[in-house]
């Protein structure tokens, strides 16, 4: 026999039934507590990767990157960044290997291996960097050249990601950085969940990083 049992055929009311198997105000708050911890761990998190291709580590670029990190977690998403100016990444040597074995970059020993780990980890991927030549800076498309051969290890189809464009320049005009990134999400299949051009625009960054969810 159950305690509810016990209590009506004891003969008490509703009332009282209802009061001695109430649960305790501060026990009630607890278990609400963790049934909202719960619903957050339980959240679809998103996880996203910034690749800060910026020389200057706090520059407007830098700006953009703190902005929409701090909108992608506050939205309840995990973000990591790599400053890829200190990470002494090597160039891509052009030697084919990854294309025809199929075991990833034969430049196993420097800055990149971090990279590929957490491009294969993420869900984003975040192109950031000031506008060089109209384009991408060298430490950026540095990261994009060796890229080729994660593709070539995990396959087009494995690696499709969404992805985003932060970027600033001294000018207003991003019509071949917007080409070249087009081009290359287009190849790959990504697709594109924004993008912010222009210093000082970091409400519209932290907007774009509050939005992935």
């Amino acid at each position: 026999m159950n305690r509810r049992d016990f209590l009506r055929k004891a003969g008490l009311g509703l009332a009282a039934v209802a009061a001695a198997t109430a649960v305790p105000a501060p026990l009630q708050a607890m278990i609400n507590e963790n049934e909202n911890q719960n619903d957050k761990t339980n959240k679809t998190m998103k996880k996203i990767v910034i690749l800060n291709g910026s020389p200057r580590r706090n520059g407007y670029t830098a700006a953009l990157i703190q902005a929409f990190a701090e909108g992608a977690q506050g939205a309840g998403n995990e973000v990591r960044e790599h400053y890829i100016h200190g990470m002494d990444v090597n160039y891509c040597i052009g030697c084919d290997s990854c294309m025809r074995t199929h075991q990833g970059c034969v430049q196993k020993n420097d800055g990149m291996q971090k990279i590929y780990e957490d491009l294969t980890w993420c869900d984003v991927v975040v192109f950031a960097c000031p506008e060089y030549w109209g384009t991408f800076t060298a430490q950026l498309k540095t990261v994009i050249d060796r890229m080729f051969a994660w593709f070539n290890l995990e396959s087009l189809t494995s690696t499709k990601r969404d992805c985003v464009l932060l970027m600033t320049a001294r000018g207003n005009d991003y019509t071949m950085a917007l080409d070249q990134y087009g081009i290359f999400i287009k190849y790959l299949g990504w697709n594109n969940l924004g993008t912010v051009l222009g210093r000082n625009l970091t409400e519209e960054a932290r907007k774009l990083g509050a939005s992935i969810k």
